[in-house]
């Protein structure tokens, strides 16, 4: 392995430690004679590894973002169980893309339980052996950096090959075993390999290189199922831990979301996919029964929704409405739910008016298609296309459906109507009056709201739910004070 040394001034010095190959490790254990033998057996030269033997010590290095690790070992029961616990809290706040090891020196049961049951917990450690043995694991998986520091360069729209997928760095968690190839672009049709399928990699340091560009890592078209397993397995965690906020589980569910959506724009619309499609859905559903109208959780989701694709986000929003609206039979809620996940799925037609690049998704923004109609310059025989092929998606929509077995003709319709409007505005055209499905309504008010919350700054969600609730006359009454119910409160 190539070795990184870097001579540069003290400015740099707290990104080069980590991007240097020597792993920075931190144990915690109130055991002196554990940390004696632990001394003995740890290669300082080879690693840079710290010890805190109580709690305080251990908060110092824990509760900031300034000192950064590699991998974090605990053992949880430190001076008491509430102190350990408390530990893990600001592992997870602070280090949430670290490798988190519990150390069970004592031979607790109860660790070992804890270990199952905690998100982010990367394996339960009880001797100085198995410690070296992670250690040498995490620095056999760290990437030689000189190179791609001076190369890395921001993904240019034209240079993607469609046989990568872009996955954003932030989803990967260190310490984890991938189970795919995983790649950085560096110019036309040239991709690096950064992780051999079933290696060790470190998170942290590909978050160091997103000053440098290095938003989005890649993964074979081929492979897309196999992450998508991943993500799953994430929130699937999440959502049983009971350690997990709400908001983290919040972001994993999205974090899936976006996953489902971008496999189905590449994937035949079938059976199989349809069953990701309804897994999402039941969680958003399972996991709003849980919040149920916690006021700050509801708002957190409003200011982040912005950050993740906008039909998943869409979906969310569905399914806070639908429970406002008093949606609680399982068949309402999954045809609500795969409504609001198919609801854009006639925009496929418009992808061969559009060049290729898979981080700029057209599917995800409807706004930049009509800002692209009303565009001055724009040639008429393209805003004529566009004008055809937009205005017409969503009963293009209906028709791919209508094409499938066992899809509820109630989805169908919630496609077909989702931009209707009962004032007799928004299209395809209806009469003013036109009784239209209340669940094609959540639909619409919500994709109308998720489309507002993406075109502003959300670190204001009062100042766009105001603006939102003068622009509402056009759905039903009722839809209205669901809405309007669980913004305002």
């Amino acid at each position: 392995m190539n070795r990184y040394s870097d001579n540069n001034n003290n400015s740099d010095k707290n990104t080069n430690e980590i991007l240097s190959d020597k792993p920075k490790i931190l144990i915690v254990v109130d055991s002196d004679n554990f940390l004696h033998s632990l001394r003995n057996h740890i290669d300082i030269g080879r690693w840079n590894v710290e010890f805190a033997n109580n709690f305080k010590a251990a908060s110092m290095y824990l509760n900031t973002e300034v000192t950064e690790f590699n991998c974090i070992i605990i053992n949880p029961s430190l001076e008491n169980k509430n102190n350990g616990l408390l530990l893990l809290k600001s592992c997870h706040e602070f280090h949430n893309s670290v490798s988190i090891y519990l150390l069970n020196n004592h031979f607790e049961d109860w660790i070992d339980q804890l270990a199952n049951n905690n998100l982010g917990i990367q394996g339960v450690l009880k001797t100085p052996d198995e410690i070296i043995n992670v250690i040498e694991k995490i620095e056999a998986g760290m990437v030689p950096v000189t190179e791609m520091k001076k190369n890395i360069i921001s993904l240019p729209q034209n240079d993607l090959n469609n046989d990568y997928i872009p996955i954003k760095t932030q989803n990967f968690i260190a310490g984890q075993v991938s189970y795919y190839d995983i790649y950085i672009c560096l110019g036309k049709n040239k991709y690096l390999k950064l992780i051999n399928s079933g290696d060790l990699f470190d998170c942290k340091r590909f978050y160091k290189y997103k000053d440098k560009g290095l938003n989005y890592l890649f993964i074979k078209k081929e492979d897309q199922e196999e992450y998508l397993g991943y993500c799953e397995s994430l929130m699937s965690c999440a959502i049983s831990s009971h350690q997990a906020s709400s908001v983290v589980k919040t972001k994993l569910i999205l974090n899936y979301g976006n996953e489902v959506i971008k496999f189905l724009k590449i994937k035949k619309l079938d059976e199989r996919t349809i069953e990701y499609a309804t897994n999402y859905t039941d969680n958003v559903w399972k996991h709003l029964d849980k919040i149920k109208k916690n006021n700050s959780v509801l708002k957190d989701i409003f200011k982040n929704i912005s950050n993740y694709d906008h039909v998943a986000s869409t979906t969310f929003i569905a399914g806070i409405a639908g429970r406002a609206f008093g949606l609680e039979s399982s068949i309402c809620v999954e045809i609500l739910g795969l409504g609001a996940l198919l609801h854009d799925i006639g925009l496929v037609d418009l992808l061969k008016l559009y060049t290729y690049d898979p981080t700029i998704d057209i599917l995800n923004n409807e706004t930049l298609i009509e800002l692209e109609i009303e565009k001055e310059g724009c040639p008429n025989s393209r805003r004529n296309d566009l004008k055809k092929l937009y205005y017409l998606h969503p009963e293009r929509g209906a028709e791919i459906l209508s094409q499938m077995d066992k899809i509820h003709p109630t989805i169908i319709q919630i496609v077909a109507q989702h931009h209707n409007r009962i004032d007799g505005s928004g299209f395809p055209a209806v009469n003013k009056g036109t009784a239209l499905n209340p669940l094609s309504q959540l639909v619409g008010i919500s994709d109308e709201f998720t489309r507002l919350i993406k075109l502003h700054d959300t670190s204001d969600t009062n100042k766009i739910i105001k603006e939102f609730s003068k622009k509402i006359s056009s759905f039903q009454m009722p839809i209205r004070n669901a809405f309007l119910s669980i913004c305002c409160e």
